[in-house]
């Protein structure tokens, strides 16, 4: 239990839940039947459990920090867009153990991040559809938002992702490009303009074509505004579609922008544009239910050492050796050594709650080279 320990110099006390609103589709004394009515009752910091019992309308604004969570053993099922916008610097949104309706040719569900200077955090989340019946339909779109990240989760759409003028960290997750239609063109894996990506253990796949078209690309980088993008990913893969005589589209499609990955990432298709091969090591991390333990690691090249630390969720800052998305003056190190680094992590009875976050990153030592690791984030379960 020693990093329960460690962890609750972090979380001395449930800070950022205030109250707890439950959403119950069947009714009941003292719940709400949509999510519509909890949210607008609700205030910043308050904790949103949506019990599974229906497949709730998710086509809503939501514009202060609150934690929405799915309240059963599996995913909550939704449908519509939820929108969130304009957060506060100073809040924070979770959104976690949400399931999109997978109904065929039903309205998908889908979230959309907008103008947010806060924290918005996903985490066991799937969102949009396996089939698209329309030429633009991602599942997962953020625009002028830079403290975004998503956790074990699955993104289906045309394109799986996209994003513009925006900071977003993913880990353990895929993003899925649509297969070609006779109604639309086959699906990216991730677009990024104008924005900093950063991926670690995550699967980026093109949807495969049909029709005589030609298919999806795993991940494509442009220009928005005269900002280039740049991407930094670690593990994973990186995949483009199939066509239907066997030729692969490209795994990565770049246009002005900084492609750095590492050794470990599995690449299907070609690369068109250089890149750079950076050795950042990777981070996981697994969270149980609180006071059950979990792990954390961190692996890299042989013979490298590293350094495995977790904090409360914080803005990104540059640092000489890369982005710190964890707070310095809150830092509890969980581990060091040669890599591979693994440890068990139980989150603190008593003062950790569903709506808070643990963030994770590591330092690698690498022939002569110091650099951190792109961040994790993942809700306490």
């Amino acid at each position: 239990m020693r990093t329960a320990a460690l962890l609750g110099t972090l979380f001395t006390a449930p800070a950022f839940a205030q109250a707890t609103l439950v959403v119950d589709s069947l009714g009941g004394p003292g719940v709400f039947t949509t999510l519509q009515a909890a949210v607008q009752a609700a205030s910043p910091g308050d904790l949103v459990l949506v019990v599974p019992t229906g497949d709730y309308d998710f086509a809503l604004t939501v514009d202060k920090g609150l934690a929405i969570v799915g309240s059963g053993p599996g995913p909550t099922v939704f449908h519509g867009t939820l929108h969130v916008f304009g957060l506060p610097a100073n809040q924070r949104c979770v959104l976690r153990r949400l399931s999109a309706n997978a109904l065929l040719f039903a309205q998908p569900g889908t979230v959309w991040i907008d103008q947010c200077a806060g924290d918005v955090v996903l985490d066991d989340v799937v969102l949009g559809s396996p089939t698209t019946i329309s030429a633009w339909s991602p599942a997962f779109a953020i625009n002028d938002s830079n403290r975004v990240s998503m956790h074990a989760s699955t993104c289906l759409g045309n394109p799986a992702a996209a994003m513009s003028s925006s900071r977003f960290a993913a880990s353990e997750t895929a993003f899925l490009g649509t297969a070609g239609s006779a109604l639309a063109a086959p699906g990216p894996g991730l677009n990024a303009y104008g924005s900093e990506v950063r991926l670690s253990n995550c699967s980026l796949v093109g949807g495969s074509a049909s029709f005589g078209l030609v298919a999806g690309n795993g991940l494509n980088l442009g220009v928005a505004f005269g900002v280039s993008s740049s991407a930094h990913v670690s593990g994973g893969s990186l995949v483009g579609g199939a066509s239907p005589g066997g030729q692969m589209s490209a795994a990565v499609l770049w246009s002005g922008s900084l492609l750095e990955i590492d050794s470990a990432v599995a690449v299907g298709g070609p690369i068109v544009g250089p890149f750079a091969v950076q050795e950042r090591g990777r981070a996981s991390l697994a969270l149980a239910p609180i006071g059950q333990a979990g792990s954390a690691g961190f692996d890299g090249p042989a013979a490298a050492f590293g350094v495995l630390a977790a904090s409360l969720p914080a803005p990104p800052v540059a640092t000489g050796f890369g982005e710190l998305w964890l707070d310095p003056q809150n830092l509890v190190v969980l581990a060091f050594g040669s890599v591979p680094l693994q440890v068990p992590v139980t989150m603190p009875s008593g003062a950790a709650t569903f709506a808070d976050v643990l963030a994770v990153q590591g330092l690698l030592f690498h022939q002569g080279n110091v650099v951190l690791s792109n961040p994790i984030r993942s809700a306490v379960r």
